[in-house]
């Protein structure tokens, strides 16, 4: 089914009529009007990155860099919060607020003057999900159940004079109240005017000036399946740990960390959460962890994969407290799982700080001393991992580079496909 063009004010397809200056992109043009979205500042504009033989435009910040990267929406496109509709193929680098701990709060998708109508990524200081929110001046937020995944999905936000729906993978939630603000011509896409960039990437994006019906719904949604190979997923891979896990250390607009490396092309037929925190320990996983497990889907399998400890480490925790702290996380984890979910964990790589407590707490792990692990993935036998100063480790020798993120997906590949059919078994690689 193609793409219903009556009220379309712009299509963006991040394959075509996309501009790039000095390597980052300047101008996205619209393949249904003339309303082409810009960027003149060279520190704002986002990256063109290809995943799975499909391009998309990331937004994803730079670590150290504070300017939003983001493209101006001109004029000629309305967004009206009374009457609006607004679709993309969206893939996010993070499930929860992985910089909360550094005080984002926000991810922007949908940025317009005077908060006539706002989208973006809420993170819960409580929690650290990332609420899909939208917000105006005059009725606050309305923030949606729906969580942002990791995995390629479409998402549409639905706003009328009668109410708002958001469709996150077909998936409805509905919001009783509309918004009241009027409209407004233009706005920035990827980022918001006070808030911080998408920490994801966006393959094609759509504005409606109205609200669109169930039909033409249905049509963008079948469609994009078939351009953008968005099928059935049957599991979660589940991601949880503290900045390695969410991707710090990335500068080149790649997105990168070593969940999102596993996504596409390796794991079409899996949902993926990463619930990295940045800085978070091993007791702080625990708590979050009630309410990160009812955000996925409980019908499905679960594998959950932990790369965690280092912050505890760093931290002046001995190695009776990380004992203790890995014993009560794997308890409340297990208690949570269906038969025949799997507990994956990663030995931590080198640091640089209490390296000794670092180096037991890793023998702690492959030796099998925790019993609710199924499969320990052991790093410790690459030496490009234990030496900070190889090219695996960003410049701040203590978070991977792109490199090492990618080599980290190598090892952790082999233990999620195919599907394990069997349960505590160790098998450790790079030993």
């Amino acid at each position: 089914m193609a793409i219903p063009t009556t009220n379309l004010q712009g299509r963006y397809i991040a394959s075509a009529g996309v501009t790039l200056t000095s390597g980052r992109v300047s101008q996205w043009d619209d393949q249904q009007n003339s309303n082409d979205m810009t960027q003149p500042n060279s520190g704002g504009r986002p990256y063109v990155i290809t995943s799975d033989g499909n391009d998309a435009i990331s937004f994803g910040e730079e670590y150290g860099v504070t300017a939003p990267h983001g493209m101006f929406i001109p004029s000629g496109v309305t967004i009206d919060a009374r009457s609006f509709t607004f679709a993309c193929v969206i893939e996010a680098m993070v499930s929860a607020g992985g910089r909360a701990a550094s005080g984002l709060t926000t991810m922007s998708i949908l940025g317009t003057t005077g908060f006539v109508c706002n989208i973006f990524a809420y993170f819960d200081p409580a929690t650290h999900l990332g609420q899909i929110t939208v917000f105006d001046s005059a009725s606050g937020f309305l923030k949606s159940t729906r969580w942002f995944p990791m995995h390629r999905s479409i998402l549409v936000i639905r706003c009328s004079g009668s109410d708002v729906k958001l469709w996150l993978d077909e998936v409805e939630d509905s919001k009783g109240s509309a918004l009241a603000s009027g409209s407004v011509n233009g706005g920035v896409f990827g980022c918001g005017y006070t808030g911080a960039s998408f920490r994801g990437a966006v393959y094609e994006a759509l504005f409606y000036s109205t609200a669109i019906s169930d039909s033409d719904r249905d049509a963008i949604v079948t469609q994009w399946k078939s351009d953008y190979g968005i099928g059935t997923r049957s599991r979660n891979l589940i991601f949880l740990g503290d900045s390695i896990t969410y991707g710090v250390g990335i500068n080149d607009g790649s997105i990168a960390n070593y969940p999102r490396d596993l996504v596409n092309a390796r794991r079409k037929k899996d949902k993926i959460w990463n619930f990295g925190v940045d800085g978070a320990r091993l007791d702080q996983i625990e708590t979050w962890w009630a309410t990160w497990d009812s955000a996925v889907e409980a019908s499905m399998k679960n594998i959950v994969v932990i790369n965690a400890g280092i912050n505890d480490v760093t931290q002046g925790a001995s190695n009776a407290t990380i004992t203790s702290r890995m014993n009560s996380l794997l308890s409340a984890i297990r208690a949570s799982l269906n038969t025949g979910d799997e507990i994956l964990f990663l030995t931590m790589i080198a640091n640089g700080t209490n390296n000794s407590v670092r180096v037991a707490e890793n023998t702690n792990r492959t030796d099998g001393d925790y019993t609710e692990i199924d499969q320990v993935i052991d790093l410790t036998g690459d030496t490009d991992f234990e030496n900070t100063a190889s090219s695996y480790f960003y410049s701040d020798g203590v978070h991977p580079s792109v490199a090492g993120y990618a080599a980290m997906a190598d090892y952790v590949d082999p233990y999620i496909v195919p599907p394990p059919t069997y349960r505590r078994r160790r098998l450790l690689i790079g030993a």
